[in-house]
């Protein structure tokens, strides 16, 4: 089964970055795919280049670095997971991207624009 079929996915490529829009989880900060599956996909993502992950569907704001040490499994890439509900139940945190030739800016936000947590990702 190829990566592409196990998992909805985008890729957005320009001249200098190719960046993964995930729909679902990555099986980085839970475990909700085998370690065959995930190699598989790893391998795969290393053959395509991608410069960075971005996935939500964890309901959380978290960004892990390259070869972070607080993902469960290997990630040779940046992944930024950004949509998580809030409190009142109407309130929600997603993330605002903006892409330059060389680098990505995030800015997490809630319904009504407050900026929660904000960094860049270079592109090497």
């Amino acid at each position: 089964m190829s990566f592409l079929t196990c998992i909805p996915s985008v890729f957005v490529i320009g001249d200098d970055y190719e960046i993964l829009l995930n729909l679902r989880e990555p099986g980085l900060v839970s475990l909700s795919v085998g370690d065959d599956v995930y190699d598989a996909w790893n391998k795969e993502l290393a053959r395509i280049g991608i410069d960075v992950m971005i996935t939500g569907h964890l309901h959380r704001l978290l960004v892990l670095n390259k070869n972070d040490g607080r993902a469960l499994r290997p990630n040779p890439y940046p992944v930024i997971v950004g949509a998580q509900p809030l409190k009142p139940r109407e309130n929600m945190a997603g993330t605002a991207i903006t892409l330059y030739p060389d680098r990505l800016e995030y800015k997490f936000t809630d319904s009504s624009r407050a900026i929660l947590g904000e960094g860049t990702i270079s592109f090497n």
